[in-house]
């Protein structure tokens, strides 16, 4: 055997060997790296399925005493105020600015208590972390503070306040003669009384059942609320404490939202985009809109403004400052990054400073899972609701709907999937996939191999990348062949 042979031979396996490999390679789907971002449009999408409406029940036994004017002590005060001249309504005036300004010392109260049991509601948002039921939101959403509590349920028996008031006009109009009532200042000093019972009302056997609202039951016209009760497994503290709550609910496979493993691990830094979903109390609680139109998430952007730290040394932990707005409601939906991982829980605003709102960082939440020895999973009936989402924002309209439909027929009234079968198989336009200016759509964290269009993908050019590297290499390799031969001629 020659020594030109031989090398023939060498390369020629080298050359087999190295098509062998790009034929195995081109045989595989190509993976495409996924996209570092969602768009506002794919988290809401992403967010509806597992961000869920709490509702809670609070019925407690308020106790408020009666209260009438210190006769001398009016007298005493107004007998410098008062002059003859002045008319009856600038008696009453005089009078309600004098209650106003010390009613500790002109509001008496008597030894007679009236009790009344009352139920007051109250909404919040959270977001489902296991497949069997674990849902997190804020405490302040399950353990309402003694001070609200007092002023809904005082609010509820107003008519204690009037009848109360009655006795406190009569009392003025026989200290006071030629005291006449003016309205304005009836109300005025009505209000206060309302605030002076907040502020005396005694609260006792109070209970509270907390549900989590999973979808409607029904017709779509006249719908049922599906409302299923949660035990509160662990519960902090309102702000400024750790202001989370875990809760459980019986479920089984339940849509649920991924938790990005730390504050640290989402990479946030301030002026990276946010986006928060919840039900503010006011669009929920209003009966001009459907019930299954009030059971999608309304979903709102801005930035990060700052990070904030709270707590004491040894026990701190991290809110996210921002402009995102957070409507009475929202407390305890979940927080997105740009990647659609939950990076924390709605939580508070700072009064009177709109534009100042605040998130409690994922990081509370896992401490409360790990301290129940809970680990957040995700759901089969997530994966597969993202996969339809991939096949959706590839622009694969009819297999996203074959999928949707699929899950419809397994899991009914879960809105964002009704919408998805009605909008792909209505016949109307869907909204354009997600990309830039019109470009095929970026793939998806979930399902990277789905966003790319599987097996077949291609490239904007049409061709499959698999084609150009075998074309590639079998160039080279006849380049290596030709090599050879003439190597051997010589």
């Amino acid at each position: 055997m020659t020594d030109g042979s031989v090398a023939l031979r060498r390369t020629l396996a080298v050359a087999c060997a190295v098509a062998t490999a790009v034929c195995t390679s081109c045989s595989r789907p190509a993976m495409v790296a996924p996209s570092r971002s969602l768009s506002a449009a794919q988290i809401a999408d992403r967010a509806k399925p597992g961000t869920v409406w709490v509702t809670v029940e609070t019925t407690a036994a308020v106790e408020v005493p009666e209260l009438s004017i210190h006769e001398d002590a009016l007298r005493l005060t107004l007998s410098d105020r008062v002059t003859p001249e002045m008319s009856g309504e600038a008696i009453f005036r005089a009078m309600v600015e004098a209650v106003l300004q010390e009613p500790d010392r002109f509001l008496v109260r008597s030894d007679d208590v009236r009790r009344r049991e009352e139920t007051v509601y109250s909404t919040g948002s959270g977001l489902v972390l296991t497949k069997d039921g674990y849902v997190a939101t804020n405490a302040h959403v399950v353990k309402p503070s003694p001070d609200e509590l007092k002023k809904a349920l005082v609010q509820s028996i107003r008519q204690w306040v009037q009848q109360d008031l009655a006795g406190i006009e009569d009392d003025v109009q026989r200290i006071l003669r030629g005291a006449t009532i003016v309205p304005a200042a009836r109300e005025r000093l009505m209000e206060s009384l309302v605030g002076y019972y907040t502020k005396s009302a005694n609260l006792a056997d109070v209970s509270t059942k907390v549900f989590v609202v999973t979808g409607y039951s029904g017709a779509s016209d006249s719908p049922d609320l599906v409302r299923v009760p949660c035990e509160v497994v662990r519960v902090g503290e309102p702000a400024p404490g750790k202001d989370v709550a875990i809760l459980k609910m019986d479920g089984n496979d339940v849509p649920t939202l991924p938790l990005a493993p730390s504050l640290a691990a989402s990479q946030l830094r301030t002026g990276s985009d946010i986006h928060i979903a919840g039900f503010p109390g006011g669009t929920m609680l209003n009966h001009s809109f459907s019930v299954p139109s009030r059971l999608v998430p309304s979903h709102t952007s801005g930035k990060v403004s700052a990070f904030r730290d709270m707590g004491e040394p040894g026990d701190r932990w991290q809110v996210i400052e921002t402009d995102t707005t957070i409507n009475r409601g929202n407390s305890g939906g979940p927080a997105f990054d740009e990647r659609g991982n939950v990076v924390g829980l709605a939580t508070f605003s700072l009064d009177g400073q709109p534009g100042i709102n605040y998130v409690v960082a994922v990081d509370v939440v896992h401490q409360f899972m790990r301290e129940l020895n809970v680990v957040p999973t995700t759901s089969e009936f997530t994966k597969r609701y993202l996969d339809a989402l991939s096949s959706y924002d590839a622009g694969q309209r009819d297999v996203a709907l074959s999928k949707f439909r699929l899950l419809q027929a397994d899991r009914a009234a879960v809105r964002a999937v009704d919408d998805f079968v009605g909008m792909l198989s209505g016949g109307a336009a869907a909204p354009l996939p997600p990309g830039d200016d019109g470009a095929p759509a970026r793939p998806t964290l979930e399902s990277p191999q789905h966003a790319s269009g599987g097996p077949a993908a291609r490239e904007r050019g049409g061709i499959s990348r698999s084609v150009i590297i075998f074309g590639l290499f079998a160039s080279l390799l006849a380049a290596l062949l030709a090599v050879v031969v003439m190597s051997n001629r010589n």
